[in-house]
């Protein structure tokens, strides 16, 4: 089987752009830079900047999940200012996205004031969302806005089946699983988004999904037919060892690393053992064919 090499990157603008297109990052070892310039088109990196944020870039394809909003709600790890502005301006790692993916409206998760402004000034991006958020997005941008063309709302209801999309070589399958909280979240809409890179990396993102086993059931066969490299479920499903259990055998996901982490990273997480982002700066290094490889540091819990 060919080799495809995967970095799982937080990153820092200041460690120039250059670094993050090429799949590394300031603390790649020697054999990161012999392999970079061979492999290229191979890498993915999957950057974190806040709450349940991430970049992801291979080659000449870049795509966003969760990356604008509003409210931290005072828990939350906030999208760093450098960060935003850049995002806005399309700079650096920023530059050029093909799409946004959102998981579901809360506050924490998407603006539709900052969604729209960013689709205003970038006009190749494509965003995929839940389909009610478009009514929002009409209380900010008359329906005549160009914008609309570059929409793909989706429309779930608990166990229906998947539905698949398709930009370029990126192939994308998404599910609807509830939104964790039981009754008091139970009409939002929350998506599992797997996204395939070309012949590379399969990435999944979660949104705030349920922990409970059950509501997995009806997509055994999605998770099944194909395995997801690296998922980012929020980290509540990897506090006890059912919950990592199903990420591994239902979800089929080889790592997981957890997103949505307070800014005081709960005693249970860091007693897990599993691993998280709670801020920028780590890389992991995935070697398809012979398992996970750290290259530098994984994610850490806070100080």
């Amino acid at each position: 089987m060919k080799l495809i090499y995967i970095v799982i990157a937080a990153f820092a603008l200041s460690t120039s752009a250059c670094a993050q297109e090429t799949g590394g990052s300031e603390n790649s070892t020697s054999q990161t830079e012999e392999t970079r310039s061979a492999d290229y088109q191979e890498w993915s990196s999957v950057g974190y900047f806040g709450n349940e944020s991430l970049l992801v870039t291979q080659g000449d394809t870049r795509f966003l999940f969760d990356p604008l909003f509003d409210n931290t709600f005072g828990v939350y790890q906030p999208v760093p200012d450098e960060h935003a502005q850049a995002l806005l301006n399309g700079e650096g790692p920023f530059a050029n996205i093909d799409a946004i993916f959102i998981s579901h409206l809360h506050a924490d998760h998407w603006s539709a004031e900052k969604v729209a402004a960013y689709l205003q000034k970038h006009k190749q991006t494509k965003l995929y969302l839940p389909a009610g958020g478009v009514d929002k997005l009409r209380s900010v941008v008359p329906e005549d806005d160009d914008l609309y063309a570059r929409i793909v709302p989706v429309t779930l209801e608990l166990n229906d089946p998947p539905q698949s999309f398709q930009l370029g070589e990126v192939k994308m399958d998404v599910v609807r699983v509830p939104h964790a909280g039981g009754a008091r979240h139970a009409g939002v809409v929350n998506l599992i988004w797997r996204v395939t890179l070309g012949d590379g990396a399969t990435i999944m993102h979660m949104g705030d999904a349920t922990p409970e086993h059950e509501h997995y059931a009806a997509y055994a066969e999605h998770f099944a037919k194909l395995e997801t490299d690296a998922a980012f479920p929020p980290y509540w499903l990897l506090v006890s060892e059912a919950g990592r259990a199903m990420m591994r055998d239902d979800l089929n996901a080889l790592r997981s690393i957890g997103v949505h982490v307070p800014i005081g990273v709960p005693i249970a997480l860091i007693e897990s053992g599993a691993e998280y982002f709670s801020r920028p700066g780590h890389s992991i290094i995935v070697k398809e064919s012979e398992g996970f490889v750290p290259l530098s540091a994984p994610p850490k819990p806070a100080e």
